[in-house]
């Protein structure tokens, strides 16, 4: 079983940055990131600085709306036939678009039959306190994307005063 971690939070919380740490401290695994960009261009993984063929991009959408399920199933299986050819994948790294309802994934996986590849081992939110409180009101999938969290990193708490 290939294990997936999915990072999830809005717009400008630290999902990227969030991801080029674990780039950095596991450079000697054998890691695949797929970035999720909303956008039609991919700003995102444009900023990670990983080694040729351990990024796939996927802009244009959700990958877990109608527009993009099709792309990331297809993505999906073209990592796990990765393995079959010479092992060297050792696990994935998904970052969703900000407004992403990641309590899709797993139902995704078992109804594409991938849960019999991928074993989703965690789901972190990451969470901007200067927006978080503001977001939760407007936005319904920032609530669901920290309700399926296995792990909330409250991230930037250094650049607001204690009372935001």
């Amino acid at each position: 079983m290939i294990p997936v971690c999915l990072a999830t939070g809005f717009l400008g919380s630290g999902k990227t940055t969030l991801l080029q740490r674990i780039a950095d401290q596991r450079r000697q695994q054998r890691l695949v990131y797929i970035v999720n960009e909303f956008a039609s261009i991919d700003i995102d993984g444009q900023r990670l600085h990983l080694p040729e063929g351990q990024m796939i991009a996927i802009p244009g959408g959700s990958i877990f709306c109608r527009c993009l399920t099709g792309e990331f199933i297809r993505v999906l299986r073209s990592v796990a036939d990765r393995i079959g050819e010479d092992g060297s994948v050792e696990g994935v790294i998904i970052e969703a678009s900000g407004i992403s309802d990641p309590g899709v994934i797993r139902q995704m996986l078992h109804e594409t039959k991938l849960d019999g590849v991928y074993s989703l081992r965690r789901i972190i939110s990451v969470a901007d306190p200067q927006n978080l409180l503001k977001l939760i009101h407007t936005l319904p999938n920032i609530v669901k994307q920290i309700q399926v969290s296995d792990q909330v990193l409250l991230n930037k708490t250094d650049c607001y005063p204690p009372d935001v």
